[in-house]
């Protein structure tokens, strides 16, 4: 039987893809209302830059995440301590 552990970071870790991906659907309608924004109209390529970074990275970690648990679960010690 799984531990509660792996069971909690494997929701964690899809929860970290989902979010990313639906950073990536909901960044052109952030993007509309923070152009309306005069101060920040200047810099709205940069702040959706951002935005897409964020999304990938937030990705990635989940990805490395179930990863580490999916393909790593068999090994008995993950930590490399004896």
């Amino acid at each position: 039987m799984r531990s509660y552990q792996d069971i909690f970071h494997t929701i964690w870790g899809i929860a970290l893809v989902l979010m990313g991906v639906g950073l990536f659907f909901r960044v052109p309608y952030v993007m509309e209302q923070v152009a309306t924004i005069a101060y920040f109209a200047p810099v709205a390529l940069f702040i959706r830059i951002c935005f897409y970074i964020i999304g990938l990275v937030l990705i990635g970690g989940g990805i490395k995440k179930l990863y580490g648990i999916w393909y790593c679960g068999g090994r008995e010690n993950r930590t490399g301590d004896q």
